[in-house]
């Protein structure tokens, strides 16, 4: 039973010289530190995405709103501006600036010096909304689109041109028939044309896509930007990001910003044919009609070499030349280079900071995405836009305990910072909920549970620490079906990122955001490997272009991979297949699932391609039986793995490798990630679940000593229990309802007090002890001998039965006593209540501890989050599960008297207050956002408050010194203590 507890500084030390003399990190400068991961550095703190509508922004709300957010231990902000929210108002001290205005730079420039003045770090959106774009584009330089139009022939008469955008181009006509398709000619200037009988007309052209900003600021409407021309975007790097950086003092803006490419319909630009003809060596404009009819015997060779120079091309005119220009001004980059246009991972090269979103971990999602190109390319801090819609479509109602978990299924993903998304903008005046984003989740001062954000932020600061130190540990490398996606995709448009990821999801779909979405939606071969002791990164053929292959070894950046799996993939590049040949010849171990790759994609020398990826496969695999569920052929040193499923065969093919840790019994609710610096081993270990996982684990660390790094109290103590085996280091850790845990492992020459034992251990000076809540048998097993130990004498719960006194920091909600705990729901005048409730109750407690009695105060149910007074002295708060605090030194004889502060969510305010009236904004802005969907979809309030029961548990303290010791405060093995 583990209890919430506050650590000082001085019981850190002290702690911090228990666990050894030498100083953690002492041995290397680049090592962690105890006393940073206390501390936590600002390098390593969350930011919040900081939405400023409007902009109607001034000085005084914005030091109020960042002085709350470094109280609040968050590192710094991400300023977006978006949409206006509100009218002007003079009266109310409401503005709405025009975006790039000088005024609007005013404010910018004092908002940079008040961050710098409080240790803030300061990143911005290039342009308002998403994606780039604004009134400095022109229709030449914005987004373009290919489409076709047919036309049916019925006799030999002219067909008429048809009507296209005043801006388009008609790049080619074609005549089509059962026979085939053969190109017209367009006279200059006509207006029709005569094909022959039967059959249509095909029209093929290119025009302007019209896409507009999404969620602009005031001023910052237009044309969303040609994410394919470098013209284009170095023209609107003048026009907007260069009075950005240029307005405020030297280094304010650390980094730019670009959000997720949401180019919609983007699949051209003016230079396309030309660019085409350069990297594909032929001109695709003569087979255009193959492009658009799927069933074309040349449609899937040509659409991939369509959508892989579209991928390549946008790498090349926007991501590359963006950070380009980030670096001459100064600062780093920031790219969600993952949508349309079908960007690669190998993009990730040209990005200083990877950035990811989406958090369905046992899915490649975009976080994933984001992870692997940052390994590949050997960058050392990947950002995740956490958190996003939550609660879909509820942006009020979501818990701290459920964005610990959300930050934790973003960290499964390989993530190691985080941008939570979103701190509203909100002045003081506008009240509660305030001014909101049409998304969530909304976490800033208006959240009833806003003064325990810091220590919600201390947990995601000293985990993102420590996933940040070292190089990530994972031996698999997936290939994704990036050939086959391409090949398979339409001409309008190639979501790249999300289409890799369905084509390996095995239960359906995932819709975008939402936790219980990304608890639900797996895909067999990534939850195979990484809930049974692997880890990986994916690689697709952009990017496995750029990998060497190195004593049996697939290796780029940070990735160092001794597996490759093939995942169901149809189609692959013969370059691509080559490498991996060498990959097995030297020793490397490649695993096919479902099927054998059976041709290659393109249009240039397309069948000698084929038949070298049949001989290729043939030569890997050998010739695969069809009973066999997995089928084994040696392949120079290597071995080649075929496997017909993604799950149990799958698992027995990854065997071949010794996993990184060797669970027991693994269980499909607990996730890991490796790091490793010169000095340790660091695994972050979290249970998705909110029930307990029992673990038994081998960690292939060699003979290293285990400590335990606490996420949330800082402290750094050494394991005691652990074995040394020919696998590793094993330990038996238990994780309680959506906990994580850092276990480090370093060579400190400790030995074990136990090699293994059913009690959770801590060490001391003199040796160590434990915590027992059962009546019940124990055992220790030493490395020379098995101690038994018998407890009793634990008294039993007790429940607390008291006339609760229940106010709220609301003066127009009545107080009220409650004989029976209940939810404010429940409660006429409270029903809707969002914010504080304050529970008094007096309760007797006749019995005198014993030295080595302690006792526990259990909550039971609370909802949300619970902070504690037990006479008069604090017990501690508790924000997520259990809601357990250790009162033995606040509790009395006779006469107690007990406080509890309770806050629910903001969501119960909100359906009370109705529907947020916007209709005078979008009058006079336009509808640039949606309302909200809750007061449709949320139909009732959320149960709120202490919920109970409430008790006291009791547990016994035992004490032992190391082998061969006297026992402390105990008797002989085997003999009862009572």
């Amino acid at each position: 039973m583990r209890c919430s507890s506050e650590l000082t500084r001085r019981t850190f030390l002290a702690l911090s010289v228990a666990a050894g003399s030498k100083p953690l990190g002492a041995a290397s400068t680049n090592e962690p530190d105890a006393r940073e991961f206390l501390e936590m550095p600002n390098e390593s703190r969350m930011r919040m995405q900081w939405s400023i509508f409007g902009p109607a922004w001034t000085v005084e709300e914005c030091e109020r709103e960042l002085k709350l957010m470094a109280a609040a231990h968050i590192g710094g902000v991400l300023i977006c501006p978006t949409y206006p929210i509100a009218l002007d108002d003079p009266a109310h001290g409401i503005h709405n600036q025009r975006y790039l205005s000088a005024e609007f730079l005013d404010v910018l420039h004092s908002v940079l010096a008040i961050a710098k003045k409080l240790g803030l770090t300061v990143d911005m959106v290039l342009g308002t909304g998403w994606p780039y774009g604004g009134p400095s584009v022109s229709v030449a330089d914005s987004a373009q689109t290919l489409r076709r139009k047919t036309a049916p022939v019925t006799s030999a008469s002219p067909v008429a041109l048809p009507e296209i955008d005043k801006d388009g181009k008609i790049l080619a006509v074609f005549h089509v028939d059962e026979h085939g398709y053969s190109r017209l000619t367009l006279e200059a200037g006509g207006a029709s044309l005569t094909p022959p009988g039967g059959g249509d007309v095909h029209f093929y052209y290119s025009c302007p896509t019209r896409m507009q900003v999404k969620r602009a600021s005031l001023g910052a409407e237009g044309l969303v930007l040609d994410h394919y021309n470098a013209g284009a975007l170095e023209r609107f790097l003048a026009a907007v990001g260069d009075k950005l950086l240029d307005a405020g003092p030297g280094h304010g803006i650390r980094s730019i910003f670009c959000d997720s490419l949401e180019v919609y319909s983007a699949n051209w630009t003016a230079e396309f044919p030309r660019i085409f003809e350069r990297k594909r060596g032929y001109d695709m404009v003569a087979h255009l009609p193959a492009l658009f009819d799927h069933k074309h015997a040349d449609s899937r060779d040509l659409r991939c070499d369509y959508w892989r120079t579209l991928s390549e091309q946008a790498s090349e005119a926007f991501v590359q030349p963006l950070a380009d220009w980030a670096h001459r001004k100064g600062v780093t980059a920031q790219v969600e280079s993952y949508g349309v246009p079908p960007v690669s991972l190998a993009s990730y090269r040209a990005v200083d900071v990877p950035t990811g979103e989406h958090y369905e971990w046992k899915e490649f999602n975009t976080s994933r995405w984001a992870s692997s190109g940052a390994h590949l390319a050997g960058k050392r801090t990947v950002l995740a836009e956490a958190w996003t819609w939550l609660g879909n479509p509820n942006r009020f109602g979501d818990t701290l305990e459920q964005l610990k978990l959300c930050s934790d299924l973003h960290f499964l993903s390989g993530i190691n910072a985080l941008y939570g998304v979103v701190y509203p903008y909100s002045p003081a005046a506008a009240g509660s909920p305030g001014w909101v984003t049409y998304f969530g989740p909304q976490m800033n001062h208006c959240s009833p549970f806003w003064p325990y954000a810091p220590l919600f932020a201390d947990y995601v600061n000293r985990a993102s620490y420590i996933l940040q130190q070292g190089k990530p540990v994972a031996d698999i490398a997936v290939y994704l079906a990036a050939e086959d996606v391409m090949a398979e995709a339409q001409v309008r448009e190639l979501l790249f990122n999300w289409a890799v990821r369905d084509r390996l999801s095995s239960n359906g779909t995932p819709p975008e955001f939402g936790l219980a979405n990304a608890l639900h939606y797996e895909s067999n071969v990534v939850k195979t490997i990484i809930t049974n002791g692997y880890s990986f990164d994916g690689v697709d053929t952009f990017a496995f272009a750029g990998m060497q292959v190195e004593n049996g070894r697939l290796r780029s950046g940070d990735g160092e991979y001794s597996v490759l799996v093939l995942p169901h993939l149809t189609g692959i590049d013969v370059d691509s297949l080559l490498k991996i040949k060498a990959f097995v010849d030297q020793g490397g171990i490649v695993i096919a699932t479902e099927r054998l790759p059976q041709t290659a994609y393109g249009m240039r020398d397309r069948e000698k391609n084929r038949g070298e990826v049949v001989r290729l496969v043939r030569e890997l695999f050998g010739v695969v039986p069809e009973a066999p569920a997995l089928h084994s052929h040696r392949c120079g040193n290597g071995v080649a793995i075929f496997s017909r499923d993604e799950q149990t065969s799958f698992l027995n093919a990854l065997r071949w490798h010794l996993p990184d840790i060797a669970f027991r019994e693994a269980s499909p609710q607990v996730g890991f990630v490796h790091r490793r610096t010169a000095d340790r081993d660091y695994y972050f270990l979290a249970n998705t679940s909110e029930n307990p996982q029992h673990l038994d684990a081998t960690f292939r660390v060699e003979a290293k000593q285990p400590e335990l790094w606490d996420l949330k109290t800082g402290t750094v103590e050494p394991m005691i229990a652990f074995e040394h085996t020919k696998a590793g280091t094993r330990v038996a850790v238990t994780l309680g309802p959506f906990e994580s845990r850092v276990i480090a492992f370093a060579e400190n020459g400790r030995s074990p007090v136990a090699v293994d034992t059913n009690l959770d251990l801590e060490a001391t000076r003199e040796g160590w002890t434990t915590r027992v809540f059962e009546n019940r048998d124990y055992y220790i097993q030493r490395p020379r001998g098995r101690e038994e130990i018998t407890v009793s004498g634990i008294p039993s719960p007790i429940p607390v039965t008291a006339r609760w006194r229940l106010r709220f920091d609301d003066s127009s909600v009545p107080e009220i006593g409650l004989d029976e705990l209940k939810s404010w729901t429940e409660l006429s005048n409270a029903r809707f209540f969002s914010g504080r409730g304050i529970y008094e109750a007096d309760f007797s407690f006749g019995m005198k501890l014993g030295p080595d009695v302690g006792v526990v105060l259990d909550l039971g149910e609370v909802r949300e989050t619970a902070e504690l007074w037990l006479n008069g002295r604090k017990a501690g708060v508790a924000w997520m599960r259990p809601y357990r605090f250790d009162v033995t030194h606040q509790i009395q004889a006779g006469a107690n008297r007990l406080r509890i502060d309770i806050t629910n969510l903001l969501i119960n305010r909100v359906l009370g207050n109705g529907p947020i009236d916007y209709s005078a904004v979008y009058e006079r802005y336009g509808q640039r956002f949606p309302p909200g969907e809750e007061w449709q979809k949320v139909r009732d309030p959320f149960p709120s408050g202490l919920l109970g029961p409430v008790g006291l548990f009791f547990y016994k303290v035992l004490r032992g010194g190391r082998a061969g010791g006297r026992e402390k405060g105990r008797r002989a093995p085997g003999q009862t203590l009572s």
